[in-house]
């Protein structure tokens, strides 16, 4: 329903040109948005919290950077108690510089409430992102941190910790180029919902801390009430190719790769030539990090077969500086964190190890027993864009916003296939590593591999596993970028037909890159994920390109969605309704979403083609 406000004997209605394409349950336009928000063309609120999501401002509302925080407060509604800082600034190839703000309560940070603001010459353009907010108001905890964290590691069931290995602990100080770095958890106070269920809004105050057991291997967030001494919620940080468990290469044939050398007819895996350098170890099978050695040559031509299989690890130095120089030449990116971090690879993990995985710190390989070691090219791009995802929008690992981490690893995991063996890429992921060819997910059709390629639809995973289906239902988003590349017509899960015009590579991952770097905030769900892919479609192409109908075409299919309708119009206006004075100057706002252009008629023959006008009657 539109409303509309007149000024008598003034006023005629305006006529503008409009597209949507955007679900009515999720963007709220018109008269509503005012209520809402004053001075916002386009709002979105979250169906988590009932708040405000997403704004885009209208021109005449002008807020600095200085006035973002005051802004921010006024608009959530947020009391003293509330405080935001800084979590970094980054500004892109558009022009825009975009701030990520870390939501507190009471100066402690509520995981999973992030607010972006993106600014254009200087102002306030938009604001996207979570507000959680916080009902207990108690700081007197029960419990200290010595004993949340005892409790905390009686819940690992582990024999040994890596904090307990000297090699460990100084390995990680050079990581991480610090002296004082350490295995061993310290705790961090934070507000954490149950079991990481955002939508229940049951905040714990919680201790949280990072525990890496040694044996068995796993890495964990541990999140402890510090009143109830409860295991509030645990969240896997070890982000796994799948859950089931010149150099001569072995998966990509002869490449030129970078070294460096201790000492004549001395060749060793390091280069410093990219960002702070890529480094690939060997663990000799082991499963300390910290008792890790270099892989040698005597001439730098890397030729290494033999029954340890040493010849992986060139794959895996190559797939690390292909993937390095991926981000950097399509991106401008700077290692996985923008912000040149080592890239440390280790290879021979363990015995017959079925896996690979980022820990948040740096990638390890094993050599399979039911699969090939898995060091080929697209797995290495796959676990390095955890690392890029962990450094940008840091989705949770855990049900919808875990699969769509895993999903856009195995997006950027098959772009670097792409880039770096452009001749013999394919849809397949880790179709190298498997014995059978068929790889563990296939883009084109995920249902080939059991996987969804609808939301809710054959194959869709509702279970607790697999940390809520992250590898299995990944394959919605995965299906989606194959669609936006390729194109394709057919029908879906659902019997709703589709056409998709193709974008091609180029055009896909750079709308791929955005959604995650830009928009996405740690508990974002597959319905965020369209509505943030379209905005950024909407910022690299226009709102009315082609690219935009294909992005939302496609999750149509995904049945993430409605297809895009040129048809959906809503148009809306505020202004003074009453006027005492002979001459009087109207301030015109434009409630409207979605609009192309605008034409305003104002009654005495003049009009203007401005979003929001002025007019001055006499």
């Amino acid at each position: 329903m539109i409303k509309t406000h007149t000024i008598k004997r003034y006023l005629s209605f305006l006529f503008l040109f409009l597209l949507s394409h955007f679900s009515k349950a999720q963007v709220l336009e018109g008269n509503l948005a005012s209520e809402k928000l004053k001075g916002a063309d386009l709002i979105r609120i979250s169906e988590q919290t009932g708040l405000i999501q997403y704004a885009q401002l209208n021109e005449n509302l002008k807020v600095d950077e200085s006035n973002i925080l005051p802004y921010l407060q006024k608009v959530y509604a947020l009391t003293k108690a509330y405080s935001f800082t800084i979590i970094k600034k980054e500004s892109d190839e558009l022009g825009f510089l975009h701030i990520r703000y870390q939501l507190n309560h009471n100066k402690i940070p509520i995981l999973g409430s992030v607010i972006i603001a993106h600014l254009k010459n200087g102002l306030l353009f938009s604001f996207n992102g979570e507000v959680f907010k916080i009902s207990e108001n108690s700081l007197n905890a029960k419990l200290n941190e010595g004993e949340c964290l005892k409790i905390a590691l009686d819940s690992t069931h582990a024999q040994s910790y890596l904090w307990q290995f000297p090699e460990e602990e100084a390995i990680i100080k050079e990581i991480k180029e610090d002296i004082n770095a350490t295995w061993y958890p310290k705790g961090e106070l934070i507000y954490v919902p149950d079991n990481l269920n955002f939508a229940n809004g049951s905040f714990h105050l919680t201790y949280k801390f990072n525990v890496h057991a040694s044996e068995p291997r796993t890495a964990e967030n541990l999140y402890i009430d510090v009143n109830s001494g409860k295991l509030i919620a645990r969240e896997n940080q070890l982000h796994t190719t799948d859950v089931n468990g010149k150099a001569i290469t072995k998966y990509s044939g002869t490449k030129n790769i970078i070294t460096d050398s201790t000492a004549p007819f001395n060749y060793r895996l390091r280069e410093n030539t990219r960002g702070g350098g890529v480094y690939t170890l060997n663990l000799k099978k082991g499963t300390n990090y910290g008792l890790a050695v270099d892989f040698l040559d005597s001439n730098n031509n890397w030729n290494n077969i033999n029954a340890n299989k040493d010849e992986v690890a060139t794959d895996c130095h190559w797939g690390a500086e292909t993937t390095y120089d991926y981000f950097k030449n399509k991106f401008n990116r700077n290692s996985y964190n923008n912000n040149n971090a080592r890239i440390n690879s280790f290879v021979h993990y363990s015995s017959n190890y079925d896996n690979a995985f980022w820990d948040g710190i740096r990638m390890t390989y094993g050599d399979g027993s039911s699969f090939k070691p898995l060091t080929s090219l697209d797995v290495c791009g796959h676990e390095i864009a955890h690392a890029v995802t962990s450094n940008s929008a840091n989705l949770i690992y855990s049900y919808q916003s875990g699969q769509l981490n895993e999903s856009f690893s195995d997006i950027f995991g098959n772009a670097v296939e792409r880039y770096g063996k452009p001749t013999s890429y394919s849809w397949k992921i880790g179709e190298e590593i498997t014995f059978s060819g068929s790889g563990l997910r296939n883009m084109a059709d995920p249902r080939v591999k059991g996987h969804p390629r609808c939301y809710l639809g054959t194959y869709w995973y509702s279970g607790a596993g697999d940390n809520g289906g992250v590898h299995l239902n990944s394959g919605v988003q995965n299906w989606w970028f194959y669609l936006i590349t390729e194109g394709g017509i057919g029908t879906n899960d659902f019997s709703n037909a589709y056409k998709v015009d193709s974008l091609g590579i180029l055009s896909a991952e750079k709308i791929a890159y955005r959604n995650l770097t830009v928009y996405l905030t740690p508990t974002s769900q597959y319905a965020d994920s369209r509505f943030y892919s379209i905005q950024a479609t909407k910022d690299l192409f226009g709102q009315c390109s082609k690219e935009v109908i294909a992005v939302t075409n496609a999750w149509y299919a995904c049945n993430v969605g409605p297809k895009y309708d040129s048809g959906y119009v809503k148009a809306a206006f505020s202004a003074d309704t009453v006027i005492c004075n002979t001459s009087k100057t109207v301030k015109f706002y434009n409630l409207s979403s979605n609009a192309i252009t605008y034409k305003w008629t104002f009654g005495d023959g003049n009009t203007s083609t401005a979003a929001n006008p002025t007019k001055t009657y006499s």
